[in-house]
């Protein structure tokens, strides 16, 4: 049976038979490789459709993906929702965001608004070049995920759990807009519909499924084609709520626990992935293949990358992903995965009387102290004032935030990386704890002495801040002053910030791929002022290997590591001996 690649990969994404698993690409495929060998380059190609069209037919024309896909980047529909879009460097970023859901409309002729006329007419274009031959995939960006990015993230992440009612009303009014746009986008010729919807993954079940899930699967039920869902990091404890969403097809990235997901997939949704493109793709050689084996020996229904590619992606890496698709491909079946019990899933910490848990042995012994930790615990910033004001009437300020406050973030660190909390959880914990040491230190009369300052930041060009966020929060709750430089931070002012502020660190996280190349830049710069400090890099973008390509950098893989770093550069050890404590 021989088939066309288009027939290939529908058939695939719908359970069907075929000649072999396709090898495809879901996310964004753009590349520098690409972008030289067809003159269609970024930023040109976000804001123009013949060269949109003509970069995404790239990936399939140079390396033989079995798909073309567009937009490139995530924040298309924010901006036709009236977010101020710029590109700094190559990726388009929402800039400025809404203070409050009362500021939030729908605007009239959604259709006409911002960069979606040039995704449309893109789609159009490749339809009519590989309509016959290739699947043409158009992505859009989740209700909670566009809620982001409308909003500001923290604040997004805080009210589905503060504001739960009016998070889940905003999301249910976007889906309106989002289901005219993918239906417009099949109509020009789109064959599969890509929901992008990374930051759900973020949300874990519980949130996911009060806020979350139901403006998603009612924009999956309403759009009349294929639907495919991807979301980022792991997803594995939420496999169920994401399934039940009903798309045709599920892209996971490699944190994801394949086994599980082919096992609580079977027969419900098609399993796409999980091929590293950083670790992988972005590297090369022969840990491609080994890769592309273990996807489908593990059962994935198509190959692909496990998110998006990075831009300096060689186009020989992302060949070799294909050709080593269609060499193993015709043996999928060969391993059949092993079934996983959801049925033991972590019980959300609570005050509630019962047997003492492992988190509650870690509350401080004296009662005042642990009520101060139980309400960080619970993000309770009310219930953090009142227990603290309390604690202060037996204690010191500076007791009730080493042991008080500090100790409920301790547990709230301890439990996010048990898989118990999740980052709505975490923002609302911190906020709460610094609400508290700013009750302590107005007692002091003075801000209360840090152990260093460090310099936090997102790198240049990166909108993405919630890991910045919660570093800079464990950080402040471990003792040292945050000298926090925000989102999209230009090299040069972090340069600057560091020749004025002389910090003990410069910490960064990159969350695109397409941001990532910030670091070693930075770290060059700051060489050329003569400027010694060690840069502590972390987020999806990055891993270790990478990192140590350049010199005074360490790499963060949780962000607790944020707090091992301090205090080893606290203790006046060099980025080289770091690195030995830190580094696999």
């Amino acid at each position: 049976m021989s088939m066309t690649a288009k027939k290939r990969v529908i058939s695939a994404i719908l359970g069907g038979r075929v000649d072999r698993i396709p090898a495809t690409a879901v996310c964004q495929t753009a590349t520098h490789d690409q972008m030289q060998l067809t003159g269609a380059s970024w930023p040109e190609a976000h804001l123009n459709a013949e060269k949109m069209a003509k970069l995404a037919s790239a990936a399939h024309t140079y390396t033989g993906l079995e798909t073309v896909r567009v937009p490139f980047d995530q924040a298309v529909e924010a901006e036709a929702l009236g977010g101020r879009m710029e590109i700094k460097g190559e990726i388009p970023a929402i800039v400025e965001h809404l203070r409050d859901f009362s500021e939030f409309r729908i605007p009239e002729n959604f259709l006409e608004r911002g960069r979606l006329p040039v995704v449309l007419d893109a789609v159009e274009r490749l339809a009519r070049e590989f309509g016959e031959k290739l699947p043409v995939m158009a992505g859009i960006i989740g209700p909670f995920s566009v809620a982001t990015q409308v909003f500001e993230p923290s604040d997004m992440l805080k009210w589905t759990i503060t504001r739960q009612r009016e998070s889940a009303e905003v999301l249910s009014a976007l889906v309106d807009p989002l289901l005219e746009y993918a239906n417009e986008l099949a109509r020009r010729g789109a064959d599969v519909i890509v929901i992008e919807d990374m930051f759900s993954s973020q949300l874990g079940s519980k949130v996911f499924r009060a806020v979350a899930m139901e403006p998603l699967k009612r924009l999956v039920d309403g759009i009349k084609n294929i639907v495919v869902i991807h979301m980022c990091g792991n997803i594995t404890k939420m496999l169920p709520d994401v399934i039940e969403v009903g798309a045709e097809g599920l892209s996971i990235a490699r944190e994801t626990d394949l086994a599980a997901a082919v096992s609580s997939a079977r027969g419900r949704v098609s399993i796409i992935g999980n091929v590293d493109p950083l670790d992988l793709l972005f590297k090369g050689g022969p840990a491609v293949e080994a890769a592309v084996r273990a996807a489908i020996d593990g059962g994935v229904d198509l190959v692909a990358p496990g998110c998006s590619l990075a831009p300096g992606t060689p186009i020989e890496n992302i060949k070799q992903m294909v050709i080593q698709t269609q060499r193993y491909g015709r043996r999928a079946g060969e391993v059949t995965p092993s079934a996983v019990d959801f049925s033991k899933i972590f019980v959300k910490y609570g005050v509630t009387k019962g047997p003492a848990t492992a988190y509650d042995q870690q509350l401080p012994a004296d009662p005042a102290l642990a009520e101060v930790a139980r309400a960080v615990v619970r993000g309770d910033t009310g219930a953090v004032e009142t227990a603290v004001v309390a604690a202060l009437e037996k204690w010191g300020p500076l007791k009730v935030i080493s042991d008080g406050l500090t100790g409920g973030m301790n547990i709230v660190s301890r439990m996010w990386e048990d898989g118990v909390y999740f980052l709505p959880e975490v923002v609302n914990a911190a906020d709460a704890m610094q609400a508290g040491i700013a009750l302590c230190e107005k007692r002091l009369g003075r801000a209360s002495v840090k152990k260093g300052r460090i310099i936090t930041h997102v790198a240049e060009g990166d909108i993405h801040d919630i890991g910045k966020n919660i570093v800079s929060a464990l950080l402040r709750a471990n003792g040292y002053e945050v000298i926090d430089l925000g989102r999209d931070v230009p090299v040069e002012k972090v340069v600057e910030e560091t020749k004025t502020q002389r910090p003990l660190l410069v910490m960064g996280t990159a969350l695109m791929t397409t941001t990532m190349t910030a670091f070693p830049r930075l770290v060059e710069r700051l060489k050329q002022e003569g400027l010694e400090t060690t840069l502590a890099c972390g987020g999806g973008a990055v891993n270790q290997e990478y990192v140590e390509t350049f010199d005074h950098s360490v790499f963060g893989d949780k962000a607790i590591d944020a707090v091992k770093i301090a205090e080893l550069a606290l203790k006046g050890l060099s980025w080289l001996e770091i690195r030995e404590k830190i580094h696999k």
